[in-house]
């Protein structure tokens, strides 16, 4: 298991469009893997939120329901249960084509609920390429430079393995081996730390 090294962290206000100041907090910090910080992920849904907020429920799905890009960008609104908070991920969508549920936590919930709608891809672009661009930019906005490899689902396990304590569950949820679970989502991260990510929603970026 890797090690948490320290982080250095610069925050700074910018204005965006002349009227709308945004703190951007941009960290450099070394983990035992690639998931985002606290304050990178709120800091990138702050951007979202403020300046392409049809981007949130895709972003906030990877982030908190562990989706692979491939299947947040194949999942439909009818796919998504917000009254009993389970996500199916269909087999023919999956990496590992087995059909798994995914539950939707109390915190993406709240970002889920004012996007929802009937049918439709939750994601706002067709074309991945596309989708990926306007990504790249809302991270640019965000001081997060550069943007850690597979870095939404990184965190997704690896916050989520800190939370839950087990290593079954987590697999389960990720549609992953033990095996995988045990190589890369066991970053060694703060109880405090845990406790903020899963307690990000609409109110607390603000």
């Amino acid at each position: 298991m890797g090690q948490t090294l320290d982080c250095r962290a610069s925050i700074f206000v910018r204005q965006h469009d002349g009227d709308c100041g945004l703190r951007v907090v941009h960290v450099e910090c070394a983990t035992s893997g690639d998931e985002f910080t606290v304050e990178q992920t709120k800091s990138l849904l702050r951007i979202a939120k403020l300046t392409d907020s049809k981007m949130l429920p895709a972003l906030t799905v990877g982030l908190f329901a562990g989706l692979r890009r491939s299947e947040f960008f194949a999942l439909g609104w009818s796919e998504i249960d917000v009254e009993h908070r389970t996500i199916e991920v269909k087999g023919i969508k999956a990496k590992t084509r087995q059909r798994r549920l995914v539950r939707i936590s109390e915190n993406l919930s709240e970002w889920l609920k004012s996007h929802v709608r009937r049918n439709g891809l939750i994601t706002p672009e067709r074309n991945i390429d596309v989708f990926s661009e306007r990504l790249r930019v809302l991270a640019q906005r965000a001081g997060i430079n550069p943007w850690p490899h597979n870095a939404m689902r990184h965190s997704f396990g690896s916050y989520f393995f800190a939370k839950a304590k087990d290593e079954n569950l987590t697999a389960a949820e990720m549609g992953n081996s033990l095996g995988v679970i045990f190589r890369h989502y066991r970053a060694v991260l703060k109880d405090a730390d845990v406790a903020e990510y899963w307690g990000i929603n609409p109110k607390t970026v603000e």
